[in-house]
């Protein structure tokens, strides 16, 4: 129980000294910090309450039984955050390899059907150049 109080005490005053300092030059690289800060925090107060009840032997019936199932799932999905979105960003990106890949493909293969169509490659055309000066 102790641990818990700690641990949620020093991350608000790491998150407050965050705020106050700034420590970062790029203003989206301090907001991205004092979110993760945050959602350290509320984690670590969500695992307060859960750990307090359970040190107390308190079962938890009724309405507030919702209110304890809502917090364990928000902090699934603030767990779950940072890793699916990255899973979204990798998965876009190797799509979007694939689908340059089939353009760079479908481009080589129309260039090639036009290069063996054209004149350069018929046999029933006479090959001489268009103005021929040995006459």
């Amino acid at each position: 129980m102790l641990r818990m109080i700690a641990m949620a005490t020093a991350c608000t005053l790491i998150a407050l000294h965050h705020v106050s300092k700034n420590p970062f030059r790029d203003p989206m690289a301090n907001g991205a910090e004092t979110l993760s800060l945050t959602a350290l925090i509320v984690i670590s107060i969500i695992n307060l309450t859960k750990a307090t009840l359970i040190s107390f032997g308190i079962t938890i019936t009724g309405p507030y039984k919702y209110y304890l199932e809502t917090m364990e799932w928000f902090e699934v999905g603030a767990l779950a955050a940072v890793p699916v979105t990255l899973s979204v960003l990798v998965i876009g990106a190797i799509l979007s390899q694939l689908v340059r890949a089939l353009f760079f493909l479908l481009e080589q293969a129309a260039r090639c059907c036009y290069w063996h169509g054209s004149a350069h490659w018929s046999k029933k055309e006479e090959r001489k150049p268009l103005l021929d000066y040995t006459r």
